[in-house]
């Protein structure tokens, strides 16, 4: 199992997420989620999350405001602020229809999460780290586990969800703050997304996330997810 220490190691790059010099390339996969002109496109799946406090909701939405302030122009349509979550392990997810797996992933799901909020600690502490780039794709402010004890519990709830969908990429807590506009950024923009990344977010703060607030939730678009269990 992971420890702290390994986390930390693994999820080092989210201090340095876009190396200089030169411009980058978004991830083709983004333009499922977003056009061209950063409309958020309709995307279908489901996700295990946390929900988080109204407290932690401010404090990430004046992150995401500075965010657009800075570098609006290269970021497609926001987030609404109800929609911010950590997730916990993905599921499945589809750009052209709902995925055929869901009503089972909702009904395994449903009977994993009763176990674990059965045998696991009630509640985990997490601290921020900083605001990354994410593979290309988004703009995200990482976390890590408060303790090795925090890091046993998540480790063990990735590893119950796997169950439902193994994934081929170990867990990196995160919430999305917003996803690039689809296209290709030279050096200098990419220079003012890197300076606005390194300065964003950088006053760690730790949060409780219950288990009781963590859940299985479906989506229709980045901007719509609908907690079920």
């Amino acid at each position: 199992m992971e420890t702290l220490l390994d986390y930390q190691r693994r999820t080092g790059f989210m201090w340095d997420s876009l190396p200089a010099p030169g411009g980058f390339s978004t991830s083709p996969g983004l333009r499922g989620k977003a056009s061209p002109e950063g409309e958020l496109l309709p995307f279908f799946g489901d996700t295990m999350i946390f929900t988080l406090p109204p407290e932690m909701i401010r404090w990430l939405t004046q992150v995401q405001e500075d965010l657009y302030a800075a570098c609006g122009g290269y970021l497609a349509q926001r987030l609404l602020p109800e929609t911010f979550h950590i997730t916990l392990h993905d599921l499945a997810n589809s750009p052209v229809g709902w995925p055929s797996c869901l009503p089972g992933n909702q009904k395994r799901a449903i009977t994993l999460l009763e176990a674990v909020r059965a045998s696991l600690p009630p509640e985990i502490i997490v601290r921020s780290n900083c605001v990354f780039s994410m593979v290309n794709t988004s703009v995200v402010l990482g976390f890590e586990p408060a303790q090795d004890s925090d890091c046993r519990v998540l480790m063990s709830l990735y590893r119950t969800f796997d169950q439902i969908r193994p994934l081929s990429y170990p867990l990196t807590l995160h919430v999305t703050l917003a996803y690039y506009r689809p296209g290709v950024y030279d050096g200098v923009e990419a220079q003012l997304i890197r300076d606005t990344l390194q300065q964003l977010g950088r006053e760690r703060r730790e949060w409780r996330l219950r288990l009781s607030e963590l859940h299985y939730a479906t989506f229709d678009s980045m901007n719509h997810y609908k907690v079920i269990g």
